[in-house]
């Protein structure tokens, strides 16, 4: 439930990563980040739409520059 899940000890983790090439790189580690539920991640769009399309799950979020 919302309120177990909002008091766990939970490490919360931005990722807006530039190019694709990088995205690659890190693809392993944020896997890894994502199993369990030690850690939120939030993506910025092109990073969160790259992670879904490898099956990682995100919440988007949007910068301060971007219409929401």
């Amino acid at each position: 439930d919302l309120a177990g899940f909002l008091t766990k000890q939970n490490k919360h983790i931005l990722l807006t990563i530039g190019s694709t090439e990088d995205k690659a790189a890190l693809r392993d580690s944020i896997l890894h980040l994502s199993h369990g539920d030690r850690y939120v991640l939030y993506a910025t769009r092109h990073t969160h739409e790259y992670l879904k399309k490898k099956g990682i799950i995100t919440s988007l979020v949007y910068k301060v520059s971007e219409k929401g």
